[in-house]
């Protein structure tokens, strides 16, 4: 038994699974998360070496050197980059898509522990980063205050970058453009002489007095215990009464004090000073739900005392992005349908005929929302487009078929006659043009680059289902609407 007759024969499993479909796919829709980009992690991984005061050829040899040394004998590493500059070093490490990037960042972490004693003192945090799509920043905003406030850093952390941590999603909150707070210990050189000591000693003093060290473990009574000296100042009084001898401590030969450095860079806003915000979500959250409720509880934020005269600009949002990706699929798709409605009945006149094909594009396209739902996609920039694209071609095939039909019920045939004979006899031509539309995307889907099938493979799976539902809805629902609906030739 072919497809169209048994669709007209079973029709009111049709379509009830038609509706179990329609409403799955509206309910999908709600479910779906919301992203600017889909999930891709590139086969790549980057090291960044900080070392202020180092010029490129000391970064070559003292570190980047001795970084390729520790990872060049990882597996499933097809190249690596070294770039060298003055205070800095970068690391480019390019892996055979094979391998598990996560797995390879882990033991690239671990090489650089096992090498940290061969590296200088003083070395700030090796930097190691993968590159991954929820690892993007989803709200760049601007902080402006007046000039009048001077360090203003010291506020943001306990009123802005605190609360916005607590929202559910979000993972980092970084601020750039801030004046960094530390400890400052100007040493006075003629008391110094004067005491008869050196800076040598201060300086092994203060190093030998601010340590968290680990000292392994005693072993009492059947038990281990953890052994751990603690040692770090914490106040700026306790730095001053740092014994250098039984009789002279810090204090009497330095000031102590804060002092805040110079930012790298400095911006400003509404001609006030201001400071760059960069957030990151979780992965998997909505962004848009996200980048909402980050935006609401900045404007509350503004509203304390010790922000007054404080202003936010929010310059990018993925939120923006991904909601002007949807009011155009839903333009699109109600354009889509009223033009194709239009033009249908302008040639059938047929107001039941029109009605039945336009009826195509809705639901092929909650059809598609329902699969991707269970594939685990999501709606971003790329399934988004997939959508948008496969709108004009949800009723390419139900035109063909109509016109079949209508042309059988000339001939004189019954509705159930010409709906089964005319979707049976085109049946083959429009799955042969629609195999054809499928083909062109299955490169994307198959492609052996990783980045390649991952960014752009979804917007061939979403374009592939589009084009099957319209082929199915072809061949199954609109045989059945026009065995009930369409009007009979005389």
């Amino acid at each position: 038994m072919r497809i169209p007759e048994l669709s007209v024969r079973y029709r009111i499993a049709v379509i009830m699974l038609y509706l179990t479909c329609c409403v799955l796919g509206v309910v999908s829709i709600r479910k779906i998360p919301l992203e600017f980009m889909p999930k891709v992690e590139m086969p790549y991984i980057n090291i960044i070496l900080n070392y202020p005061g180092a010029g490129p050829a000391e970064m070559c040899k003292n570190l980047a050197e001795k970084v390729e040394e520790a990872i060049s004998t990882m597996h499933g590493i097809e190249k690596i980059e070294t770039h060298c500059g003055q205070g800095s070093a970068e690391v480019g490490v390019q892996l055979n898509s094979k391998y598990n990037t996560e797995y390879q960042v882990l033991e690239v972490r671990e090489r650089l522990e096992q090498i940290k004693n061969q590296l200088p003192s003083g070395l700030p945090p090796i930097l190691v980063f993968k590159f991954d799509t929820d690892q993007m920043p989803v709200i760049f905003a601007s902080l402006s205050l007046p000039e009048k406030r001077v360090h203003f850093g010291d506020l943001l952390d306990r009123l802005i970058v605190r609360p916005i941590k607590t929202i559910e999603g979000v993972a980092d909150v970084q601020f750039f453009g801030l004046e960094e707070k530390r400890v400052k210990v100007e040493i006075d050189q003629s008391r110094l002489n004067a005491c008869r000591t050196s800076i040598i000693d201060v300086y092994g003093a203060l190093m030998a007095n601010n340590l968290n060290l680990s000292l392994g473990s005693i072993d009492h009574l059947g038990r281990k215990y953890a052994v751990r000296v603690i040692g770090e100042f914490k106040s700026l009084e306790e730095i001053r009464r740092l014994k250098l001898r039984p009789d002279l401590t810090l204090g009497d030969v330095a000031r102590v004090d804060y002092e805040y450095a110079k930012p790298l860079f400095r911006a400003r806003f509404n001609r006030n000073p201001a400071f760059m915000l960069m957030l990151r979500k979780e992965a998997g959250a909505n962004t848009v739900e996200v980048c909402r409720q980050v935006e609401k509880k900045l404007s509350e934020l503004l509203k304390d005392p010790q922000l007054e005269g404080a202003e936010v600009k929010v310059w990018f949002s993925q939120a923006e992005e991904i909601t002007t990706a949807l009011k155009d699929l839903r333009s699109s798709g109600l354009m889509g349908a009223l033009l194709a409605f239009l033009v249908l009945l302008l040639y059938l006149r047929d107001f039941r005929a029109t009605l039945i094909i336009s009826l195509a594009i809705p639901t092929g396209l909650l059809i598609t929302v329902m699969v991707m739902y269970f594939l685990g996609y999501t709606f971003n920039v790329i399934t988004l487009s997939g959508l948008v694209i496969s709108v004009g071609s949800q009723v390419d095939c139900s035109i063909v078929v109509m016109e079949v039909i209508y042309a059988h019920l000339e001939k004189g045939k019954s509705r159930l006659e010409a709906a089964v004979h005319g979707a049976d006899e085109v049946g083959l031509a429009i799955t042969a043009s629609t195999s054809t539309n499928i083909i062109v995307f299955l490169p994307l889907i198959f492609s052996r680059h990783k980045e390649v099938s991952v960014l752009m493979g979804q917007l061939g799976v979403v374009t592939v289902i589009a084009n099957l539902m319209s082929l199915l809805v072809s061949l199954t629902l609109i045989p059945l609407l026009a065995s009930m609906l369409i009007k009979t030739k005389k």
